[in-house]
């Protein structure tokens, strides 16, 4: 079964390696330049997992979190945090019920492979 992932991050060079680095292991990623509108997309789409960047959100953190928690199906999908070591430690406290995983920056292929592989339940 082909798994989903979706990607909010404003970077363009690291969503085009994550997604060429996902599809060799069969998953799909869509990819999103802000945290604009992505709720719409999110109940579109109904992805297995939702990774995004914490410097992406800026100051509409709070506002991300509490839209992604207020939706039906989007509060079922597991949230994935990218950030640097104070991002992570800050937001991860502050929004532990949301966030099953976190990667840090500077993004690893193989650290983010194997992060997103153990939420999809693609490894042992």
């Amino acid at each position: 079964m082909l798994k989903q992932v979706f990607w909010i991050d404003s970077s363009k060079f690291v969503t085009d390696v994550v997604s060429a680095t996902l599809r060799e292991e069969n998953i799909t990623c869509y990819t999103h330049g802000s945290a604009d509108n992505f709720h719409f997309i999110l109940e579109d789409m109904r992805p297995e997992v939702l990774v995004v960047d914490a410097s992406t959100l800026g100051e509409n953190t709070q506002v991300f979190f509490k839209t992604l928690e207020s939706g039906v199906e989007s509060s079922k999908i597991p949230v994935v945090l990218l950030g640097n070591e104070e991002e992570l430690q800050t937001l991860s406290k502050k929004y532990k019920s949301q966030i099953k995983g976190i990667i840090k920056k500077p993004l690893a292929p193989m650290a983010l492979t194997n992060e997103l592989k153990k939420i999809l339940g693609l490894t042992n």
